[in-house]
């Protein structure tokens, strides 16, 4: 069998040590999945490959527990992202393509994780992942790592990674119901069921969200037809012990996303109503993996198939009132990632883990539409990494790793990360990152027929960051970071070549700073500021739709031990973006939200809240709408 592509589960790994792993179960001991809904808000998973806390971790990192998503009132993870320190996103109108900048990063720099499951589109011209369709729904938690992290997760990670984990079954059955409706037509409706026992586990969850909502064109420009989207997301894990040796977890999830787009005039340079034009956006993920544990969990072994389906159709069923000159097209855009991994852990003492692990991944991508098709492709990546994570004394740990990919279009690439965290005084913790990143060219920029470039290379980057974290009181802390990223060979459009170039490079640089508080038994206070500084090399300019300031401020106040209120705040400074005949600045905004939760009783919750309370005209992109003022409401059952 090559080793360039497989099928099912082969992974071009040494059958040998694959049958003494299964051989050694029976001296092995229970190993902990490494997404146990149990972990704590201040536990993650993400930067080191281990359950370790964040407060030891010297990587900047943010955990978004299930406690926080639920009392947020989002339905989206785009919409908490936007209110952390470090990320900056913007959207193409309601529905359409939302991308997040890590630290200035290019969106296609940012890697994301569901369950461990790779969900960058491959089909994408630039392997990014479209946050618009990702619900909420059944996540236990979020974890960003910011800074370059291809070591331990190779391409596409060179800004950062943002993993979703969706919640697993306990020993005690559960579920709950949830109905929501307010303003733009918005409906949106959840179920989820989850329960276990000694031997098995499971969870379940199903969320649909539809919303007559804006015109997808900015309604300053004369538009006014409702450019509605409905989403369908079904989730589910179960897990099974075999004995005190082994455990399979079965993972899978699927979202489905129906919206309306408008269309940019060639002729009038501005973004216009279309009455017809129509997106379909399926994803589906599905990952099955065994742990194994040996030698009282010194050695414990994850050795896991994964596969990641995307199907996009772009579709306008011809000429409307608003485009009487409108012709019929259907695009449609096929991806497909299978990846093989296998994990192992050896615990050389109290003080030293070694993390290792050996992956394969086959992407292939297809397009049929009106610009040319793009025949099928595969693209194979052999990876091998290791790192040691290590506690010098009581306060200080470090890991230091390296990882070599071998692609079979590019070549062979090696990154590698070194981090520090100190515990310097009581309540003074202080911990720096350096690393290298890497993001392999899309099947697009090396095959798209007319554009392609068979001969690009990939893009590299290094970055730093240091900072420290502050305990002032038993109520206050503060928490300042300093970044910087360089990235080299990144690729664009050659309009004179007509053909995609490595040629263009980046810096990025800036400051995060965190601020939480409890000044009084009923009051919770967070803020944050990101100052973030960009340039493109070649031209001396700001990065596009990357703001240089970005703040945010959440206030929340216990009325009683039922009902809580809260006010947020987020600030988007101005930043630029694409216009004709050269580039435009957009405005800031400041965006204000009010929310109010409510505990009926044990089993029943009223929620509701207002956005954008003072009914900001703003742009994320330009030429698209943004909603203004609005009000939703809604009651959640758990049983």
């Amino acid at each position: 069998m090559s080793k360039k592509h497989f099928a099912g589960i082969s992974l071009a790994f040494t059958p040998a040590l694959l049958t003494l792993a299964i051989a050694a179960q029976a001296q092995a001991k229970t190993s902990t999945p490494s997404t146990d809904a149990s972990l704590g808000a201040d536990i993650l998973v993400t930067a080191n490959r281990l359950e370790m806390p964040a407060s030891r971790t010297g990587s900047s990192v943010t955990v978004i527990p299930a406690s926080v998503i639920e009392r947020s009132q989002k339905t989206t993870v785009v919409e908490l992202l936007r209110t952390l320190p470090g990320l900056s996103v913007s959207q193409s109108g309601t529905g359409g393509t939302a991308s997040v900048f890590i630290r200035g990063a290019n969106s296609g720099h940012t890697k994301v994780l569901i369950d461990g499951i790779d969900a960058n589109d491959p089909v994408d011209g630039n392997r990014a992942y479209n946050f618009a369709h990702l619900s909420l729904t059944n996540i236990e938690r979020i974890e960003i790592l910011r800074g370059p992290q291809s070591t331990l997760y190779g391409s596409d990670a060179m800004g950062g990674v943002i993993n979703i984990i969706t919640k697993k079954g306990q020993r005690t059955t559960e579920g709950g119901l949830g109905i929501e409706a307010g303003s733009f037509g918005t409906f949106n409706q959840n179920a989820h069921l989850s329960g276990g026992n000694d031997r098995a586990n499971y969870a379940l969850a199903v969320g649909h969200t539809r919303t007559d909502s804006i015109s997808a064109a900015a309604s300053k420009a004369g538009n006014r037809e409702k450019d509605g989207n409905e989403n369908t997301t079904l989730s589910g894990r179960a897990g099974f012990i075999i004995n005190d040796q082994l455990d399979i977890e079965l993972l899978g999830r699927t979202q489905h996303a129906v919206y309306d787009l408008d269309d940019y005039d060639n002729l009038s340079f501005q973004f216009m109503d279309d009455h017809n034009h129509v997106a379909d956006d399926k994803q589906q993920l599905l990952r099955l993996a065994a742990n194994l544990a040996l030698f009282e969990d010194r050695w414990t072994q994850t050795l896991g198939v994964s596969l990641t389906k995307n199907d996009r159709i772009d579709q306008d069923n011809g000429s409307d009132p608003a485009q009487p000159a409108d012709t019929f097209f259907r695009d449609e855009f096929h991806g497909r990632t299978l990846k093989g991994d296998w994990q192992h852990r050896l615990q050389l003492s109290d003080s030293n883990t070694l993390i290792g692990g050996l992956e394969s991944a086959t992407e292939e991508a297809f397009t049929i539409n009106q610009y040319g098709n793009l025949p099928k492709h595969r693209i194979t990546t052999q990876s091998l990494y290791l790192q040691d994570s290590f506690q010098l004394i009581e306060l200080i740990d470090g890991t230091l790793g390296a990882r070599h990919d071998d692609n079979e279009d590019f070549g062979s690439q090696t990154t590698y990360r070194a981090t520090l965290s100190y515990q310097a005084l009581a309540g003074t913790r202080l911990f720096t990152t350096y690393g290298t990143g890497f993001k392999a060219p899309s099947i697009f920029q090396l095959y798209a027929p007319g554009y392609g470039n068979k001969a690009l290379q990939a893009e590299t980057s290094n970055g730093f960051d240091a900072g420290v974290e502050q305990q002032l009181t038993d109520s206050l802390a503060l928490k300042l970071t300093y970044f910087q990223n360089d990235f080299d060979d990144l690729i664009s459009y050659d309009y004179v070549a007509s053909k995609f170039i490595n040629v263009a490079a980046a810096k990025t640089s800036g400051a995060e700073f965190e601020l939480t508080a409890q000044p009084g038994e009923n009051v919770q206070i967070s803020a944050s500021y990101t100052y973030t500084d960009t340039e493109d090399k070649s031209n001396g300019k700001r990065l596009l739709r990357r703001p240089l300031h970005k703040a945010a401020t959440d206030i929340a106040y216990q009325l009683n031990p039922q009902t809580e209120i809260a006010i947020g705040a987020n600030y988007t400074g101005t930043r630029d973006d694409i216009g004709f005949p050269t580039n435009v600045e957009l405005d800031d905004y400041v965006l204000i939200d009010l929310r109010l939760n409510h505990q009926a009783s044990k089993a029943v919750k009223l929620f509701g809240r207002i956005e954008n309370l003072f009914d900001e005209d703003y742009e994320e992109v330009r030429g698209y709408g943004t909603r203004g003022l609005g009000a939703y409401a809604g009651v959640s059952l758990d049983f």
